[in-house]
């Protein structure tokens, strides 16, 4: 179920109380050092429409290993998403993932390894690749 249809019909607040595992798909981007899914036919700029944060948003290291990053903009992945996980309580749509799928380049979606063993190794070849910084750029490169 794409971003946009988890708020068309409230049905965000029925999963947060249910705890269901649910499909959602989408954009994956990082907005704010933060990993979320924006919705499919997203507005311009993307990060003011339909979207769902990433609670364990250290999976970013592991996509990022897994994948070539753009080469430029606001974020180093903004690639077609398919995420399974539930909804966490306490505010807004925060998403807790059990697993990922990201289309690469071929149109074929490819699973993200997320045990944490292989985020943590991950995370030790790009130390810096989620942190906030004071720089003022929409270039995701520049704060390398």
């Amino acid at each position: 179920m794409d971003v946009s249809e988890l708020y068309g019909r409230d049905q965000i607040e029925q999963l947060i109380k249910s705890r269901d595992l649910v499909e959602v798909t989408g954009w994956l981007v990082v907005i704010d050092a933060e990993l979320y899914v924006i919705e499919e036919r997203f507005p311009d700029p993307y990060e003011s429409g339909k979207k769902i944060k990433i609670a364990n948003s250290d999976i970013a290291f592991s996509v990022r290993d897994s994948i070539s990053p753009l080469g430029g903009g606001k974020s180093f992945v903004f690639h077609r998403v398919k995420v399974i996980g539930s909804f966490l309580g306490g505010g807004d749509a925060v998403f807790e993932v059990k697993a990922l799928s990201l289309e690469d380049e071929c149109s074929t979606f490819i699973e993200i390894n997320l045990k944490p063993e292989y985020v943590e190794l991950a995370k030790n070849k790009y130390p810096d690749l989620m942190k906030k910084t004071f720089i003022d750029s929409n270039d995701w490169l520049d704060y390398f």
